[in-house]
C-alpha cells in the first residue's frame, strides 16, 4: 500500500515548480534532500539546466560563503 502524505503537493510543486525560487523548512528525516535530488533531475531531465551549470553555480556559492 502506498503512503499517502500529507505535504504531498507541496512535494510535488518543489519537483514541477522550476521557475521559482523555493525555501524549503522542515525538521530532520522530513525528505529535504530527496527533494532537493528530485528537483535537480528534473531540472536536468526537462532541459531547464545542466549538470555542469548547477556545479558551477553551487562551487561559486560555497567560495563566497568561505571568504
Amino acid at each position: 500500500m502506498k503512503r499517502v502524505l500529507l505535504d504531498g503537493p507541496a512535494r510535488e510543486r518543489i519537483r514541477s515548480d522550476l521557475e521559482s525560487t523555493l525555501i524549503v523548512e522542515a525538521a530532520a528525516g522530513t525528505g529535504k534532500t530527496t527533494a532537493l535530488v528530485e528537483r535537480i533531475l528534473s531540472l536536468i531531465t526537462t532541459g531547464t539546466t545542466t549538470l555542469a551549470r548547477i556545479v558551477a553555480e553551487e562551487l561559486a556559492t560555497v567560495r563566497e560563503f568561505e571568504k
